[in-house]
C-alpha cells in the first residue's frame, strides 16, 4: 500500500463524518502564542515539566525567560528520562547533527510496515504531553502502520513563535534522522502529520525537498498559517470546529491552491477547541482510514 496521489472514493467523506469525538483525555501540550493571535490558548505552567517565568513576591518583579542553558536542561531531562525508563513505552533516543533527541516509535504490529505516519508537533510542545500519540499508538500498529513522532528543540515556556525560527535549521536535522530511522527499518512509504504550527515547518521543508519520493501524504490538525500550493501529495486537514481563526486559515490555503489537481481533503470537528482535548481517539481514526483509502486509490 502507498499513500500516493489518486483517486479518492467519495465514501471516505461520510467515514469521517461519520467519527464520534472520543472520551474526555489530557490536553495536548500548549503551543507558543502566534503573533496576532487573537485567541491565545492558555498557559500550562510546568504541564511539560519546563521552566516558567515566576513572579519575585517580595519585590514583584517577573523573572527573566529560561537562559539557553535551561532550555538545553529541558531536553536533557527528558533523554534522561529515556536513560532511567521513566517515559513509558515507545520512548527512544536518536540521534542528529544537533545532538541527541528524543522520539517515539511504535512499529506496525505485524512486518513488514505498509506505511508509518511522522509527527511532527507544534513548537514548544514536548512530546510526553502530547495525548494524540496515545491514540495513535493504538491505531495504526495494529493496521500494519507504524508511528514515529519527533521532539522538536524546545525553548522556554516564554517563548514566542519568533523565536523558533532560528531552531528550524536543527528541527529539520532531527526530521531527516528520524525519517532515516524509518528507512533502516524499510519503510519509504511516509506520511507526515504536523500539528498546529508544526505542519507549517512541515510544508516549508517539502517545499524545499525534504524526503524525496518518501513522502506521500501530508495532514495538518489545529491552527497553522503556510501554504500548501509547493505540495504536489494528497493532502487533509483536521480542523477544530470552535476555533474560528483555524478555520479561516485552511480556507486561505482552499482558495490559493484551488486550481490544483492534488487531492485534498477537510475533517471538522464542530466541538473541538484549539488543544483537541477530547478527540484524539477520533482524529486517530479519521487518518488511519485517511490514509488506507489513499493506499486502496493509488
Amino acid at each position: 500500500m502507498k499513500f500516493a496521489p489518486g483517486k479518492i472514493a467519495p465514501t471516505l467523506v461520510l467515514a469521517l463524518l461519520a467519527a464520534a469525538p472520543a472520551a474526555a483525555v489530557e490536553p495536548d501540550g500548549v503551543p507558543p502564542a502566534a503573533a496576532g493571535d487573537a485567541n491565545p490558548p492558555d498557559a500550562v505552567p510546568g504541564a511539560d515539566g519546563g521552566a516558567t517565568a515566576d513572579s519575585n513576591p517580595e519585590t514583584g518583579d517577573v523573572a527573566a525567560a529560561p537562559s539557553a542553558a535551561t532550555c538545553a536542561a529541558r531536553e536533557q531531562d527528558l533523554l534522561a528520562r529515556v536513560e532511567a525508563d521513566t517515559l513509558g513505552a515507545g520512548f527512544l533516543t536518536l540521534q542528529a547533527a544537533d545532538g541527541a533527541f528524543l522520539a517515539r516509535y511504535e512499529p506496525a504490529e505485524e512486518p513488514p510496515a505498509l506505511g508509518a505516519v511522522l509527527v511532527v508537533p507544534g513548537p514548544g510542545t514536548s512530546l510526553p504531553a502530547l495525548g494524540l500519540l496515545d491514540a495513535l499508538a493504538t491505531e495504526f500498529p495494529p493496521a500494519r502502520l507504524a508511528v514515529l513522532a519527533v521532539q522538536l528543540p524546545l525553548l522556554g515556556r516564554n517563548a514566542e513563535l519568533d523565536d523558533y525560527a532560528a531552531c528550524e535549521t536543527a528541527a529539520r536535522g532531527r526530521l531527516a534522522a528520524a525519517l532515516a530511522h524509518l528507512e533502516t527499518d524499510g519503510i519509504t512509504n511516509v506520511a507526515v502529520l504536523g500539528i498546529d504550527d508544526g505542519a507549517a515547518l512541515v510544508a516549508r521543508a517539502l517545499g524545499a525537498g525534504f524526503g524525496g519520493g518518501s513522502i506521500t501524504a501530508f495532514a495538518a490538525r489545529g491552527r497553522w498559517q503556510g501554504s500548501v500550493e509547493a505540495l504536489d501529495v494528497p493532502r487533509l486537514e483536521l480542523l477544530p470546529g470552535r476555533d474560528p481563526l483555524a478555520r479561516r486559515h485552511a480556507a486561505a490555503r482552499e482558495r490559493a491552491s484551488s486550481g490544483s489537481d492534488v487531492p485534498t481533503r477537510r475533517r471538522e470537528y464542530p466541538g473541538a477547541a484549539r488543544d483537541f482535548a477530547g478527540y484524539d481517539d477520533g482524529v486517530a481514526r479519521d487518518l488511519r482510514g485517511w490514509l488506507h483509502k489513499l493506499g486502496d486509490a493509488g
